[in-house]
């Protein structure tokens, strides 16, 4: 291994795609195999093992800015990654450290991992491309996978047009392109569906008793911790009556993510990591917002100290700011600002907008859930 100096401080290495091969046969526990790649190149073909991490510009920047620590975005605990040897990190075809643009994601995540793992990062020469060629046994590509990715085909609509995830038997994950397809619907038996959207269609082949409507955005705001338990309740009707649910929002990416893997966190009674995993295993696509996140971590802690799920926003808040209109967003704001006041939490307003709305108690310390923080202040 060539020791390769980056513009950062720290040291990368560059690995030769035997040796990653050799790694992957006799010490794979002690690999951490990342792919740095668009959603759309990974859904097209990985290298077996591998973890995506998800990039989007609003994730590059919160990593710049050390909002969201790179073990976070991986899902990770320390723990969890207290035996790993080698990190290996790896895009489409970059021959050299040197090829990579120094503003890249993959650059960016190459020196946050060099933090926590030092001497231990490592960029895959030739990358998923140059892997491919050598070792494709140890790769997995899409029944549709192309020599290169057609431009005129948008990532988005490759996520939709996947089709259905099975997460469970009698449950289901897609998309609205899903929910709208009689072929689709019959070809898995689907007999209910749980819509997680304000604006996606009812089909008129699902009878209105098989139908829920969850309505949320998928916006730093929106509330779906207390939609849960009515939501578990419906799956597992569908479940006793020997149906088969489908579970859905707009692409099936953000929203009816979150809440398969709250179901799965119920049902296998998995902390959020494992369900995590778990649903993203199945469908690689996936990628909540930190707001859903967020609150998916309230809902671990809930069940980790056998507490009863918040059952916030109440009916008729939510019926009342249930709209686009500005002025009743902004008094939404207001409420839950008031809302922590009579809970003796204080909010350092001008702190706040200027470190990134980071909310304090009143002894310094945070002292709120990351869902409540996200969801109570904007960010920009």
């Amino acid at each position: 291994m060539k020791l390769k100096s980056m513009a950062t401080p720290t040291k990368i290495y560059l690995m030769d795609p035997p040796e990653l091969a050799t790694l992957l046969e006799t010490s794979v526990n002690k690999v951490l195999l990342l792919d740095s790649r668009s959603c759309f190149e990974h859904n097209n073909g990985k290298i077996r093992r591998s973890l995506h991490i998800v990039s989007s510009s609003m994730i590059k920047r919160r990593l710049q800015t050390d909002k969201v620590k790179i073990l976070e975005l991986l899902h990770l605990s320390a723990d969890s990654v207290k035996d790993i040897r080698h990190v290996v990190v790896y895009d489409q075809s970059s021959s050299d450290l040197s090829s990579l643009c120094p503003d890249s994601f993959t650059t960016l995540v190459l020196s946050k991992l060099a933090n926590h793992f030092p001497s231990s990062v490592h960029l895959l020469k030739g990358g998923f491309a140059k892997f491919l060629t050598l070792y494709p046994e140890e790769c997995v590509q899409s029944s549709e996978a192309k020599p290169a990715p057609c431009p005129s085909v948008e990532p988005g609509e490759l996520i939709r047009a996947c089709g259905p995830t099975q997460i469970f038997p009698h449950v289901y994950l897609g998309s609205e392109k899903d929910a709208l397809s009689l072929d689709t619907i019959k070809a898995r038996k689907i007999s209910h569906v749980l819509n997680v959207s304000m604006t996606c269609p009812k089909a008129d082949f699902i009878q209105e008793a098989n139908f829920m409507r969850i309505a949320v955005n998928d916006t730093c705001t929106d509330k779906l911790l207390c939609h849960f338990i009515k939501a578990f309740k419906f799956l597992d009707d569908v479940k006793r009556s020997n149906g088969c649910a489908l579970i859905h929002c707009m692409a099936g990416v953000s929203r009816s993510p979150t809440l398969a893997v709250a179901y799965v966190m119920k049902c296998n009674r998995m902390p959020y990591d494992e369900a995590y995993r778990f649903v993203k295993d199945r469908r690689p696509a996936i990628s909540p917002n930190l707001n859903f996140l967020g609150q998916l971590l309230e809902f671990d802690k809930c069940q980790k100290e056998h507490r009863t799920v918040p059952t916030y926003p109440s009916e008729r808040a939510e019926e009342k700011y249930n709209t686009s209109g500005p002025c009743k967003r902004q008094c939404k704001r207001l409420a839950d600002i008031r809302s922590l006041s009579s809970s003796k939490l204080c909010l350092d307003i001008q702190t706040a907008v200027k470190n990134g709305c980071k909310a304090t108690s009143d002894n310094g310390k945070d002292d709120l859930s990351p869902s409540s923080v996200i969801s109570k202040l904007s960010i920009t």
